[in-house]
């Protein structure tokens, strides 16, 4: 071993960080034990990027940053995704501030535990994290995360989790990417003038809430945009195509199978749509078996290409006859898709009688 630590303890620094970077963490844990630099390379490693699932993972880890004062500055990404309410002492809340407040270099931060007033203040009162871009975070209202945002003005990206009480507004000039309900759409938009990627959950959205949330988006730069738990309605696409018609992608999940008719909905408002590229329209993981029919799926996207010039890949889940995959038939299909007579290539791979069908121009 002092053999091999002295050969290692002669190579450039960037090399050990590169054999250190593709060890596994058992090796990392053995190269820290070999000499000083190896410990500081493998330390770098070990700690770079962190996830604590449960309270004692968590527990652990903290007491580790607080006390290893090279671990913590190692940290770019902590994820504590833990949804366990067990621990609530608020010892345990102050611990997880105190490792925060050392990793002054964090960059990506993940906290899953919901925030209330208590625990807001146990938490992220007097955390100032220099460094920080990317927070994904849940609070049950504004208020209690306000303070910690407004002091993080260089976080870029954004996403918050549940449903909010807005109590306040949220100042954040250089969020480009925002994932969360709808109703905080209007709380940022305003402050946040570069949104290019959004990801809504729109659950318990009414008609007006369509308009509502997308009407302070008229401005934005906006080019993608993901929508769950949406309602097929007319309200949804027209808000969409009228105050957002510059996007690029939009990606549709849905929970329920829309009908013919709502499938439809699509065709009247691509024509708003002229920069469309993308159109990604998929079942969620607990959606029930995917109507319609291979023929019919063809005969839709066709119908979307006829109607949106732009449109050069569509992405479209159709249910199908086990084994029913790559015929002369479909190849056929795909040689007139989207209505145009450019190449055109399908790739369709089936799943319990489900088939995930990609056609791209």
């Amino acid at each position: 071993m002092d053999s091999t630590s002295s050969i290692l303890s002669c190579l450039p620094e960037e090399v050990l960080d590169d054999i250190a970077h593709n060890a596994s963490p058992a090796d990392q844990a053995s190269l820290s034990r070999t000499s000083r630099l190896l410990n500081e390379v493998a330390t770098r490693c070990l700690y770079r990027n962190i996830t604590a699932h449960t309270p004692h993972q968590i527990v652990r880890c903290c007491e580790t940053l607080v006390r290893n004062v090279s671990a913590s500055a190692a940290v770019r990404a902590l994820h504590i995704k833990c949804w366990q309410t067990s621990k609530t002492l608020p010892a345990y809340y102050m611990l997880i501030s105190r490792a925060l407040k050392q990793t002054r270099h964090l960059q990506t931060f993940t906290l899953s535990h919901t925030l209330d007033r208590q625990k807001s203040l146990l938490l992220l009162v007097d955390v100032f994290l220099p460094n920080l871009r990317d927070l994904t975070i849940t609070a049950t209202k504004t208020s209690y995360i306000a303070k910690f945002l407004h002091q993080h003005p260089k976080i870029d990206r954004l996403a918050v989790f549940g449903e909010m009480a807005h109590d306040c507004d949220l100042l954040m000039p250089a969020l480009y990417s925002f994932t969360g309900h709808h109703s905080l759409i209007r709380v940022l938009a305003h402050s946040s003038p570069n949104f290019t990627d959004l990801h809504i959950y729109w659950y318990g959205a009414t008609n007006e809430d369509y308009e509502y949330s997308l009407r302070p988006l008229a401005c934005s730069p906006v080019k993608y945009v993901s929508c769950s738990e949406f309602a097929w309605s007319s309200q949804f696409f027209d808000a969409l195509t009228r105050h957002i018609p510059h996007l690029d992608t939009i990606r549709l999940t849905w929970d329920t199978a829309p009908t013919e008719s709502q499938l439809k909905l699509i065709d009247m408002a691509l024509p708003a749509l002229n920069s469309l590229y993308s159109l990604d329209i998929r079942p969620s993981r607990l959606a029930a078996n995917v109507d319609p029919a291979i023929v019919q799926g063809f005969e839709t996207v066709t119908a979307w290409g006829n109607a949106c010039a732009s449109l050069g890949r569509v992405h479209f889940h159709a249910q199908i006859l086990p084994g029913y995959a790559q015929t002369a038939a479909h190849h056929s299909f795909a040689r007139a898709l989207l209505g145009r007579t450019a190449s055109s290539c399908l790739w369709a791979c089936s799943s319990r009688g489900n088939t995930q069908i990609q056609w791209q121009i």
